[in-house]
């Protein structure tokens, strides 16, 4: 039984959270969706915190090689960012506020995660144990159970809430897209408060220098802002929201990677990339990538981040490089004889044609071809995987690398 003061939180925390905790706490959903709620309320939780500790340390003009390195690693030099780097960046922009948080929007965020003496809090240790969870337990599942997940939500779900407890100050908070800007009052606002998405009037100041005339951030059905008190705070684009004429398909996108060009042999932002629950989406827009450009050039140059790095194309997806990013996957493989062994009769029986593999996702496809792979590789059978990888370049030197 869901108790009063939970649902009350729920009510009022941000949608990004809110909508998937409470189908985490709907005990008559299937175990498997629940499970995946409590790993998207997770990182809902931390890309919001993630976020707004972000823009909190570009505004503040706080200067620390080591968050610079950080930002430049995860942000820049990685193709794409997992719920660990997530992790590990909040970590990392969190702590060098340690004692003189009171500049910033949510200071409870320093106290939730470190103590006086920087050690973790219980908040943190939490967050860590979901990090574990979800790599060792949900990627590609492996075609476990409804029951395997049902035991993971009865020892997972008091981490969740346990990490959320520590957060309580975000229902104070409001999460909204401007609609009406006057000078620089929000008469309007879409709001991601609870649930479900509200439309409506709603009374917040920003700062003139936030303006986009001012050369600021704000953009009217575009920004998104936190506020919380008589402050707010306009987020950097790290966020992207997604309009639509239908409401319940409005929704805010996680930045999963930056696509970096040369131009005059000088670093400039081509695109970035976002995920939302309705999927994918690419951002070109010149006031985007110039206000993220701006944030992060400088700090690229200052660590003296490897351009050549930056601009490097995807990683191969051979065999070797994949079984390594797998590897746990692979040894926990079980099951799922009859079906390899079907497959198998059909790749060998020498006719030729083409097999499917179908299944939902996360439900074991790829787990299941390097199993495969494994019982054909003395036949003389490649394997390529596919990552948001469409080089034929990049294809044909991982089919050579298996030959070699």
């Amino acid at each position: 039984m869901i108790s009063e003061s939970l649902l009350g939180f729920i009510e009022r925390i941000p949608t990004p959270i809110a909508t998937s905790l409470k189908l985490v706490l709907d005990s008559g959903a299937d175990a498997i969706a629940r499970y995946g709620a409590l790993l998207d309320t997770f990182e809902g939780t931390l890309v919001t915190l993630t976020h707004l500790q972000l823009t909190e340390y570009f505004r503040c003009g706080f200067k620390s090689a080591t968050v610079d390195r950080h930002i430049v690693d995860l942000l820049v030099e990685k193709p794409a960012l997992s719920t660990g780097d997530w992790l590990r960046l909040l970590c990392a922009l969190t702590k060098p506020f340690a004692g003189h948080c009171d500049q910033l929007l949510c200071p409870e965020i320093v106290v939730s995660l470190f103590t006086r003496a920087g050690k973790p809090t219980n908040g943190l240790k939490s967050a860590e144990s979901l990090c574990h969870s979800r790599n060792k337990h949900w990627s590609h599942r492996l075609g476990r159970t409804a029951e395997h997940f049902q035991q993971r939500l009865t020892v997972d779900t008091p981490y969740l809430l346990s990490f959320l407890e520590s957060l309580s100050f975000l229902s104070e908070a409001t999460l909204l897209v401007p609609t009406r800007l006057e000078q620089c009052t929000i008469s309007e606002a879409l709001l991601f408060v609870g649930p479900n998405v509200q439309s409506g009037k709603y009374r917040c100041q920003v700062r003139e220098e936030d303006l986009a005339e001012r050369g600021g951030l704000l953009r009217v059905e575009r920004s998104l802002i936190l506020h919380r008190g008589e402050q707010s705070r306009v987020l950097y684009p790290f966020f992207r929201y997604r309009d639509s004429t239908d409401l319940a398909l409005r929704d805010l996108y996680i930045l999963t990677g930056l696509a970096w060009r040369s131009v005059g042999g000088q670093l400039r932002l081509r695109k970035t990339h976002f995920h939302g629950r309705q999927g994918s989406v690419s951002d070109d827009d010149s006031d985007a990538l110039g206000a993220v450009e701006r944030l992060l050039l400088p700090l690229i140059e200052k660590v003296g981040a490897n351009q050549e790095h930056i601009l490097a194309e995807d990683p191969d997806h051979s065999v070797p490089s994949v079984w390594a990013m797998q590897e746990e996957a692979h040894a926990l493989f079980i099951g799922r004889d009859p079906l390899l062994n079907e497959v198998e009769s059909r790749l060998t029986s020498g006719n030729g044609g083409i097999v499917l593999i179908v299944a939902g996702p996360g439900a074991g496809k790829s787990a299941f071809m390097f199993a495969l792979y494994e019982r054909l590789a003395v036949c003389g059978v490649l394997l390529h995987t596919i990552s948001a990888q469409r080089s034929p370049r990049v294809f044909l030197r991982a089919l050579m690398n298996q030959c070699s």
